[in-house]
C-alpha cells in the first residue's frame, strides 16, 4: 500500500483517538462535578451553608476594676525566751520565726504603687523588741510588674506608741506575688518583765 493510500487511514485513527480523549476527559469532569455537587448537598444538608433566617444582639457591659488584696497565712507562731545565748554572764536569746508567709495582687499602675503596713494595737513592754522582716517578693504570673523592696531595719519597742503603724514594704504595682516568708525576732533584755507578751499584728495593703 502506497504512502498516498494509507495517509486518509492515519488521519482517521487520529481522528478517532482525539474523539475518544475528548470523551474520556468529558466523563471524568462530569464525574467530579457529580461529586462536587454531592458534597455542597451534604454542607447545605448538615446547616453549614443555612440561610440566615434571623439574627439578635446582646450589649455586655464590661469593666475592670481596681483589685488590691493581701494574705497572710500564719504559722501559728510561739518565741518564748527561755535562755541566754550561752552560759550565766550572756545576754538573752532572740528567738525567730520564718513560719509565716504573705501575698498580694494588685492591678494598680506604676503612677500608684501600693504598701504594707505593720501594727499592733498596744507597744512592747519595757526591754522587749519585736522585729518584723519581710522576704522579697516575686512575680507568679506574666511579667515581674513592681515587685518593690522590704522595708528594713522594723521594729516595735516600748518606746512606740500604742497602735503604732510602721511601713514593712513598698512599691508593688501590677503583680501577683509568689509568697515569701514573714521573719519575726523577739528579743528581750534582762530588765523585761517575766510574762506573756503576746501581740497581735495587723497586716494593711494601703495606696500611700
Amino acid at each position: 500500500m502506497s504512502d498516498r493510500t494509507a495517509s486518509p487511514i492515519r488521519r482517521f485513527e487520529y481522528q478517532q483517538y482525539a474523539q475518544n480523549r475528548v470523551n474520556e476527559m468529558r466523563t471524568n469532569t462530569t464525574m467530579k462535578l457529580t461529586a462536587l455537587a454531592a458534597a455542597i448537598g451534604l454542607l447545605v444538608s448538615s446547616g453549614v451553608f443555612a440561610t440566615e433566617l434571623d439574627s439578635g444582639t446582646d450589649s455586655l457591659t464590661l469593666g475592670i476594676d481596681a483589685v488590691d488584696e493581701i494574705k497572710i497565712t500564719s504559722g501559728s507562731v510561739t518565741l518564748t525566751i527561755d535562755q541566754a545565748t550561752s552560759d550565766g554572764g550572756t545576754v538573752l536569746l532572740p528567738e525567730t520565726s520564718s513560719a509565716s508567709s504573705w501575698a498580694v495582687t494588685t492591678n494598680s499602675p506604676s503612677t500608684a504603687t501600693r504598701k504594707i503596713y505593720a501594727s499592733i494595737p498596744t507597744k512592747m513592754p519595757a526591754g522587749a523588741t519585736l522585729a518584723i522582716e519581710f522576704g522579697e517578693a516575686s512575680s507568679v504570673e506574666g511579667a515581674a510588674g513592681g515587685i518593690g523592696e522590704p522595708v528594713e531595719g522594723v521594729t516595735f519597742t516600748s518606746a512606740d506608741a500604742d497602735a503604732a503603724v510602721k511601713k514593712v514594704y513598698d512599691g508593688l504595682y501590677q503583680i501577683v506575688t509568689s509568697s515569701p516568708s514573714i521573719t519575726y525576732t523577739f528579743s528581750a533584755t534582762v530588765e523585761a518583765p517575766i510574762g506573756d507578751a503576746s501581740r497581735v499584728v495587723t497586716y494593711t495593703l494601703t495606696d500611700s
